[in-house]
């Protein structure tokens, strides 16, 4: 399970109950968690991150004695992960509708636009070394510092979230460039996620820090053939970004990616019948991943929204909670790739429609009839 982002970080037990095996609920397998909704983080007088406090210690608890007692596999995504691109010192960068259409990813260790404070700028840029000591922090933090019996390690890190959507978005009335379907992009995200590893692995120390690529988003140029309407693309991104994704040794401590369907597409098969992305992955992607080179986790999947585009019959989940629920473990059985897949989410405050739709426990009705079918009921077809 993807566990979300609530803004007001008021994460309850009553809301983590059903992963909870000591509360009645069942451990997960996997669960995602984004890295600001546990933690706050210290900062020296250059800003560098010099380590981490308990944000919300329910959240924090539910986390160790999922890793410890439930044998679950805890990843991290870093938020915020805004890329790191010479143009976010631009006063107009913080509207999409007139942020700048350049995208002048900054690559290097230590190196921020304009040299500008890393204090309070978080949201607007992040070089490849706060995202690393952020990793390193939190492991430390874990494993090291807390106190006997209560030691623990997160499985993984996500350094950022579809990156080649959300960092080449395109701003209202204008296009990014490089945009998403242009090869120097992914080329750019290659250098920023292989300098990545590399400064972790420089700085780690005999700590185990793995970082996991950065999920893409599906349908935007990563893949060979778009999964939603089996065409090929002109480039695949994951084989641009060859450093990080697609070498016989690559920059990754394990692959991670996103995957979305349409009901009736669940099988393992290829386009128009299914829609498992990873059917479209590069060989040598592929084959690090069947050879357990790399272990491999889908850090969202779902069914598609309406708001998604792709389709969907399937348009109500709480109309068709059996429907949803059949659809939601079909896929999961089927998925021949992945290690271990995250459904996205459970829940989220943002009142985001496309959040709303997907989320499995709301507030005011608490589980939702679909999850409760799905979660509780039988994992096999």
């Amino acid at each position: 399970m993807h566990l979300g982002n609530r803004t007001s970080g008021d994460w309850s037990g009553d809301m983590l109950a059903p992963l909870d095996g000591t509360q009645g609920g069942i451990w997960p397998k996997v669960v995602v968690v984004l890295s600001n909704q546990v933690f706050n983080f210290s900062r020296d007088a250059n800003c560098r991150i010099t380590g981490v406090s308990v944000k919300n210690p329910t959240l924090y608890g539910y986390l160790r004695r999922a890793a410890q007692e439930g044998g679950t596999q805890v990843i991290f995504r870093i938020y915020p992960s805004p890329g790191n691109f010479q143009e976010s010192i631009d006063p107009n960068w913080p509207d999409p509708r007139t942020r700048p259409a350049g995208r002048t990813l900054i690559t290097q260790p230590g190196v921020r636009p304009g040299g500008w404070s890393q204090c309070g700028n978080e949201w607007r840029f992040r070089p490849v070394d706060d995202i690393g000591d952020e990793m390193i922090a939190i492991q430390r933090f874990i494993l090291w510092y807390a106190p006997p019996g209560y030691q623990w390690q997160a499985f993984g890190f996500e350094p950022a979230n579809e990156p080649n959507v959300e960092w080449y978005a395109n701003p209202e009335g204008q296009m990014p460039s490089p945009a998403f379907f242009e090869r120097a992009s992914w080329q750019a995200m290659d250098q920023y996620f292989a300098n990545l590893y590399d400064y972790v692995q420089a700085n780690r120390g005999y700590l185990p820090v793995r970082v996991l690529t950065p999920p893409m988003a599906q349908s935007a140029y990563a893949e060979m053939v778009n999964p939603n309407d089996c065409s090929p693309f002109a480039f695949s991104g994951y084989v641009e970004m060859s450093r990080v994704f697609n070498s016989s040794n690559p920059k990754n401590d394990g692959y991670s990616w996103h995957n979305y369907w349409i009901r009736g597409r669940e099988a393992w098969a290829a386009c128009p019948n299914g829609q498992h992305v990873s059917i479209w992955f590069p060989a040598t992607m592929a084959s690090n991943i069947d050879n357990n080179v790399r272990p491999a986790v889908i850090t969202e999947a779902d069914l598609a929204s309406p708001g998604q585009g792709m389709g969907n019959s399937l348009t109500d989940k709480d109309a068709q909670p059996q429907e949803t629920a059949v659809s939601v473990r079909d896929f999961l059985y089927h998925e021949v790739r992945a290690d271990w897949i995250a459904v996205w989410l459970l829940n989220d405050d943002t009142e985001n429609a496309e959040h709303t739709w997907h989320q499995a426990y709301t507030p005011a009705v608490g589980l939702r009839p679909w999850f409760t079918a799905w979660w509780y009921g039988r994992e096999t077809p």
